[in-house]
């Protein structure tokens, strides 16, 4: 047998009607099992019942929601982490000795007039 995928256009009446022969059929000795002829009919089923529906077209956005929600949760773990505190001490240690704004509600905060 091969393994060529074929697209048959059937109605809706016709697929049932194919499904009921695979449900009423009997192999003997054709090599077929009756698991196999429920497999047919199902995805037969499957295919019938498939319509347009749109289903497919929220997989992009969920996806997209799934990545950012692992880019959230790892920002989160770096914010608590040793290294972040070192990172944040390392910070406090390099601005010793430098000047800061007299005003800090001011803005530009980096303006040399301000210092």
């Amino acid at each position: 047998m091969s393994d060529i995928i074929l697209n048959i256009k059937l109605t809706e009446i016709e697929v049932d009607l194919i499904r009921d022969a695979l449900h009423a059929f009997e192999p003997q000795d054709t090599g077929w099992e009756q698991v196999d002829l429920s497999e047919l009919s199902d995805d037969l089923l499957e295919q019938a019942a498939r319509h347009d529906d749109g289903w497919n077209d929220a997989v992009p956005e969920a996806a997209a929601e799934f990545v950012q929600a692992g880019i959230n949760a790892r920002e989160q773990a770096k914010g608590t982490s040793r290294a972040a505190q070192r990172r944040q001490e390392q910070n406090e240690r390099m601005m010793k000795g430098t000047a800061t704004p007299t005003d800090p509600d001011t803005w530009p905060l980096n303006d040399p007039a301000d210092w």
